[in-house]
């Protein structure tokens, strides 16, 4: 098993670590590209095995902060949980709860799919092969 570490920026200089593990040798960019298609925040850098830096400009779209995000949950064949937080999840992708995360989204959709295809593991190794649901969550502000 492989880990990711990613350091996310928002526009107001507030930062957050998510990382993720996935099956060794598998092909992390598909990932990596769909997570930051559904999030306003930059990745400032990865670590996976070796540094990568992004230099993109944060966005200033509503939900950009990287404290609101949305944390997706996927489940294993052997009953366990794998999470995926969304640092700065966009607003467009949520249902009209803005609670809720919509699968239906082509952005969303394409990450679950990443998430399966990579995919992404519990701490035993588990492959995570289908999606739950995914919650908006806020921290401290």
């Amino acid at each position: 098993m492989d880990r990711v570490y990613t350091n996310w920026a928002d526009a107001y200089g507030n930062t957050r670590l998510t990382w993720y593990s996935y099956r060794t040798g598998a092909d992390l960019p598909p990932f990596s590209t769909a997570l930051s298609a559904c999030c306003n925040p930059v990745v400032v850098n990865a670590v996976a095995g070796e540094l990568q830096t992004f230099g993109s400009v944060p966005s200033t779209n509503p939900y950009a902060l990287v404290k609101d995000s949305a944390v997706l949950q996927f489940g294993t064949g052997v009953g366990s949980l794998v999470g995926v937080i969304a640092p700065g999840f966009r607003e467009a992708l949520y249902l009209a709860d803005n609670q809720t995360v919509d699968p239906a989204q082509p952005l969303v959709a394409a990450l679950i799919a990443a998430v399966i295809a990579l995919p992404l593991v519990d701490g035993a190794g588990n492959p995570a092969t289908t999606y739950i649901g995914g919650l908006r969550q806020k921290r401290g502000y």
